[in-house]
């Protein structure tokens, strides 16, 4: 039995709830929600889905509220929790006991406590942007947990799982941020990094607006972008073995030489003015950025 529904705000438009609740293979197509109407249901439905042993409730959303207590709110069997502008969330004593979880967002919300060690074994999805997190967050643990979005909060440093591969860390304070090889598709953008080592599996890496002086690119050779602008990046630049690039914008460093940069033949955007360049090799492609830089023709 698969429930879909949605709670805002407390507002109520209900189908007949108690008919649905006792029929074991009743599903509601969630394009009707998308397409039609949105689905609301009251706490005393909620409940009675909830005390059916094989209803499985695949959405949880609430915003704009003063509080939200997971015990008395949100059912164990629930599969995705949405929270919004929420003042206060009151978590509780074993988060691992929502046994179903597997995507929970909790966003402008204020949040400077998380139960970080008591996660939901299910949990694949993460999503704890636009709060209030400061220090070291440590995620290693986290077997499965594959997307993490921490941006815009006050991090000082992340551990992040080895199996996420989707990471948004930008907008925080950090200093150090570990991730392994299944690493994809990270945004560390806007923080305070001075060195970088990609993984091998890496696409797409924005590294921009941070303090970087060293950053390591030779095992990536899957990368197709790469935003390394505004940072202290100094002498040459080795792009010769990223033969999978199709974006490299490496604007706003102090780079006097990019090193193999015209034997990119996947190359499509190329960003490298306003470093110190006087002399370069540009590449074949319709979009190309130099300005900036001291090239002496």
């Amino acid at each position: 039995m698969n429930i879909y529904f949605y709670e805002f705000q407390n507002d109520i438009l209900s189908p007949d709830w108690d008919k649905v609740a006792g029929i074991s293979n009743y599903e509601v197509n969630v394009r009707d929600i998308y397409n039609y109407h949105k689905i609301f249901m009251s706490e005393d439905k909620l409940r009675l889905c909830e005390d059916n042993p094989k209803a499985v409730i695949k959405f949880y959303k609430k915003r704009n509220c003063k509080d939200t207590n997971f015990e008395t709110d949100i059912p164990l069997r629930v599969q995705d929790v949405c929270l919004r502008q929420i003042e206060t969330v009151c978590f509780p004593k074993y988060l691992r006991s929502y046994s179903k979880l597997e995507k929970l967002e909790i966003v402008h919300s204020n949040l400077g406590r998380f139960p970080w060690r008591d996660l939901p074994p299910a949990l694949k999805s993460l999503d704890l942007s636009h709060n209030s997190f400061t220090g070291h967050i440590n995620l290693s643990h986290a077997n499965g947990l594959r997307f993490i979005n921490l941006s815009f909060n006050q991090i000082s440093s992340v551990h992040l799982p080895y199996d996420c591969n989707t990471a948004n860390i930008s907008n925080n304070k950090c200093t150090d941020i570990v991730f392994y090889n299944p690493m994809m598709h990270c945004d560390l953008s806007w923080n305070r990094l001075k060195e970088f080592t990609a993984g091998k599996w890496l696409e797409t890496c924005n590294i921009s607006h941070n303090l970087l002086e060293s950053c390591i690119m030779l095992s990536s050779k899957k990368i197709g972008q790469l935003n390394l602008s505004y940072n202290s990046l100094s002498g040459s630049f080795d792009v010769k073995d990223l033969k999978q690039l199709t974006k490299l914008n490496i604007s706003f460093n102090k780079i006097v030489w990019v090193e193999g940069v015209e034997t990119l033949s996947s190359l499509q955007i190329y960003d490298a003015s306003f470093n110190l360049m006087q002399t370069a090799v540009v590449p074949k492609i319709s979009r190309v950025s130099m300005q900036g830089n001291p090239i002496e023709f």
